[in-house]
């Protein structure tokens, strides 16, 4: 035998005495189908690249026979198309084949559309997990439930899941062009994302990304009806916002608010959502309320058409489906000419203002404390935010209008009025109201001081920036920058420090965004006033 060492640098490298003698290739059923009536499988379509003979029998065992049709893959990195954009934010798409083969993904493909047709008779739930799931993992009770749910899938009804299931469903949209159309792939996509994402969280960071790929690959409508309800959610978490925003009609009502919701999720540095007044009883009010005040006040202050918002124009290039199961055919790299929005640092304060305004007037009709403040907000602007609440929660108000009618009607004299009853009432009326109000005083201070005393973090003391928060506090931001210079960091890293403290402590950061550098949010500078001292 000749020593490959001989041979040169590329001889030596080559694995081929090591491989084995490809097998014989089996065809048919997984073993979990075979003589199963209840499957069946369409006729062969020419388009699919499969064939279908139904009829053959191997080893006196009716099975299905498949031959594929090899895919025509496109030039390896290779330019296939070029498009110029009538939105607001996006230019130009350029698209092209993903410059490196690899073929781990065939099979997927092979028995996607193997199973493309198949279907299967009612079957009981089967769990199933897998990271990246693909026909092949699954046994025979998984195969056979997967085929009974997308049969019912198709057809409008939604059975129990496992997050591995929609997931290959998503494949198959992802893989299959030839297949399902991609208008309605796109509209499928939708659908599952919109049905499922409340028990799937996970789906919202990916299909925000997949769906986006999926629409400007194959050049359809982004399905926004379907996305509508959560499309500023969709907006907080995705990485192209952009194609999302230029997705929206403005000339309509809902476009343009979804379009305001958009601004709101990109603009705001409080995080209203980890407020310490949230609670699963009234969660879904500050979601709907908060969101609703703030893009009505957008809507009166801003153009629809995004006049003095947009920065300046850049190339970004991304790799389509990232993280999913996807063959070589079908990925592609994405390269985009983007004109982002770039938000002002004004109006990102009238925005974090306007989100701590709503939240005051959600726990005041909650009967909770308001002590934000917000000084950037003109008292036009508050009167828009009042005028929302005024109409769309209403109910602290009306049911305290309510009571006092009935009080009144209870009781209403019926008798002649005396001027001395009355006299003593209001005297005896005024005594115990100052005994029970110093009282309540007293309640009240102990109440707030212990309101806003900071709470002992679970971290350890050396996670409480002391020092920071003692020289920006003593000092300003100026000096802030200074002990960041001294200690080899840039002052950003501070500001993140500090921004995560007060954020345990009061669910609200410290410092936001200024035309110099970062300011400091006034509402909190006395609770932190034992730092400032110990300096």
């Amino acid at each position: 035998m000749t020593d490959k060492r001989d041979m040169g640098n590329d001889a030596f490298w080559s694995v081929d005495d090591l491989t084995p003698p490809e097998g014989k290739k089996r065809n048919g059923l997984p073993k979990a189908l075979r003589g199963s009536e209840e499957v069946c499988f369409s006729k062969a379509d020419a388009n699919s690249g499969t064939n279908v003979n139904i009829n053959k029998k191997t080893n006196g065992k009716n099975e299905a026979a498949f031959t594929y049709a090899t895919a025509v893959h496109p030039k390896r990195g290779g330019l296939l198309e070029t498009r110029h954009q009538k939105g607001m934010l996006i230019e130009q798409i350029g698209i092209s084949s993903w410059p490196t083969p690899y073929s781990f993904f065939e099979q997927f493909k092979r028995d996607a559309l193997r199973f493309f047709d198949a279907e299967f008779g009612e079957e009981e739930f089967e769990p199933f997990f897998s990271f990246m799931p693909q026909f092949f993992q699954l046994n025979g009770k998984q195969l056979r439930y997967y085929l009974w749910w997308r049969h019912n899938l198709r057809n409008g009804k939604l059975l129990r899941p496992d997050y591995s299931y929609i997931l290959l469903y998503i494949y198959e949209v992802l893989n299959l062009p030839e297949k399902i159309d991609p208008k309605d792939g796109a509209r499928q996509l939708a659908l599952i994302w919109a049905k499922c994402r409340k028990d799937y969280p996970r789906l919202d960071r990916y299909l925000s990304e997949w769906l986006a790929d999926y629409c400007i690959i194959h050049n359809v409508a982004l399905p926004t009806e379907i996305l509508m309800p959560f499309y500023g959610e969709i907006l907080h978490k995705t990485t192209l916002k952009e194609f999302y925003i230029d997705a929206l009609d403005t000339k309509n009502a809902g476009g343009r608010m979804a379009y305001y919701r958009a601004i709101l999720e990109m603009s705001s540095t409080y995080r209203f959502r980890e407020s310490k007044a949230i609670t699963p009883q009234n969660k879904k009010l500050f979601e709907e309320h908060i969101p609703g005040a703030v893009t009505a006040l957008l809507a009166s202050i801003l153009d629809a058409d995004m006049q003095g918002l947009q920065g300046q124009t850049k190339r970004i290039s991304r790799d389509s489906y990232a993280g999913a199961v996807c063959t070589y055919a079908e990925k592609r790299m994405l390269d985009l000419v983007i004109t982002p929005l770039d938000i002002r640092s004004d109006l990102t304060g009238i925005v974090t203002d306007a989100v701590r305004y709503s939240e005051n007037c959600l726990r005041r009709g909650l009967k909770l404390r308001a002590g934000f403040q917000t000084t950037r907000l003109t008292d036009e602007m508050k009167t828009v935010l009042d005028g929302y609440f005024a109409v769309h929660f209403p109910s602290a108000s009306v049911e305290k209008r309510v009571q006092e009618r009935s009080y009144d009607e209870k009781y209403d004299a019926k008798r002649g009025f005396s001027e001395d009853e009355a006299k003593a009432i209001e005297e005896a009326s005024r005594s115990i109201a100052l005994r029970l109000g110093a009282v309540y005083e007293e309640e009240a201070e102990k109440e707030q001081k212990a309101e806003m005393t900071p709470k002992p973090s679970a971290q350890s003391d050396s996670a409480v920036p002391q020092k920071e928060l003692s020289v920006l506090l003593s000092g300003g931001y100026s000096a802030l920058c200074a002990l960041a210079n001294e200690m080899g960091v840039l002052p950003e890293t501070l500001v993140e420090r500090i921004n995560a403290y007060t954020t345990e402590l009061y669910g609200d950061i410290l410092l936001e965004p200024a035309s110099d550098g970062y300011a400091v949010i006034e509402d909190y500078i006395d609770e932190l006033s034992s730092f400032k001292e110990d300096n």
